[in-house]
């Protein structure tokens, strides 16, 4: 599906100002939420506003040194989100499965994304470059998430509670020792990966802050 931006979401832009924490509405996974929301682009002290022409949501994920632009959509309030790369003042829209949820998340400059997509169940990732989606697994995963290319091709991600690295068909699995979780949010042209991680509070942890 092809689309072009309305003239109204091209010419959008607005000079940066501060939005108080409490209006920070978050989101759910794979899912519309009730707030109406737009991506944007921000270069120069100036916001566009990007949105998918008639979507009630647009959230822009990722972008290469292109301007290329990856993200998710939804036809309607309640979802499944779609992909789309914006690129030109045009939107290339895209599903990996009909029915599923398709989120995408970073794109390197080759112009290849990844992301992940599922229905009510465990999520699997893909990538998508050229038009076409390309699915993957790793051994051992039941929830898998892709977040960040680089240049190389080596993708990082969530592997249920760790991270993860997959780089030339090998699946390197990362974890900080005592976390709860560790999650690979995005990876560099050097392979420099960065993501968050928690750890059970201890007794002083809960103290302190009660």
């Amino acid at each position: 599906m092809q689309g072009r931006a309305s003239s109204h979401d091209q010419n959008e832009s607005r000079t940066a100002r501060h939005v108080p924490a409490s209006r920070n509405l978050g989101r759910g996974h794979g899912r519309g939420g009730k707030q109406p929301s737009r991506g944007f682009l921000y270069e120069g002290g100036t916001f566009t506003t990007i949105s998918v022409p008639g979507a009630p949501k647009t959230w822009t994920n990722g972008i290469n040194d292109s301007g290329l632009i990856v993200g998710s959509y939804f036809d309607n309030p309640s979802g499944p989100a779609k992909g789309f790369l914006y690129a030109g003042g045009a939107f290339t829209t895209f599903g990996v499965l009909q029915g599923f949820f398709t989120e995408a998340h970073g794109i390197n400059g080759s112009g290849q994304a990844v992301g992940d997509y599922g229905g009510s169940g465990p999520s699997s990732s893909f990538m998508y470059s050229g038009g076409v989606s390309t699915t993957f697994s790793l051994p051992g995963c039941g929830n898998i998430q892709a977040f960040g290319i680089n240049d190389s091709g080596q993708i990082a991600g969530i592997c249920d509670s760790e991270g993860f690295l997959y780089s030339s068909g090998v699946f390197t699995g990362m974890s900080i020792p005592d976390s709860t979780y560790t999650w690979a949010h995005g990876i560099n042209d050097s392979g420099q990966i960065v993501g968050i991680y928690s750890r059970f509070l201890s007794p002083e942890d809960l103290h302190c802050c009660s």
